[in-house]
């Protein structure tokens, strides 16, 4: 468990992508430079960065939160507007603290639609857990009444 960024860009050369890095807590990386963030190209756009108290298991939540969106493993590439990847990566259930977040991606009424509904489906998901907890408690305390 390491603290890290988590930063999602996208580039003018591939249009509909959006890319996820890690970088681990050192001072906030710089562009370029020993230290700086990895792979920068020409026409890199950060998005949005948010610094993790368990870097790892971000990445891990927001390729599950994208992953039918996958294009590109090794890259990590998703074909997705960076308004939706914004709002998976702020719907991460775990403590994090926003860095920044591109004021034009902000600003746009699909990323409050998106995090309200992926938020949404985060709850439904967890009533459902519940619901079969609830549901295995109560057939155990059955089947432990009925024996003789």
């Amino acid at each position: 468990m390491q603290d890290g960024y988590l930063i999602v860009s996208t580039n003018s050369a591939r249009p509909g992508l959006v890319r996820l890095r890690g970088e681990l807590d050192n001072p906030f990386p710089s562009a370029g430079g020993p230290g700086g963030l990895p792979e920068r190209g020409p026409g890199d756009l950060i998005v949005y960065v948010a610094r993790f108290r368990d870097l790892e298991a971000a990445l891990m939540h927001f390729h599950t939160g994208l992953s039918r969106r996958l294009v590109d493993v090794n890259r990590r590439l998703y074909k997705a507007a960076a308004a939706d990847a914004v709002a998976v990566a702020q719907c991460i259930e775990l403590p994090h603290r926003p860095i920044f977040i591109d004021p034009d991606v902000a600003q746009s009424p699909q990323l409050e639609a998106a995090t309200a509904r992926i938020r949404r489906r985060h709850r439904v998901v967890r009533r459902i857990f519940d619901v079969v907890g609830i549901l295995a408690l109560v057939a155990l305390v059955a089947s432990s009444l009925l024996k003789p």
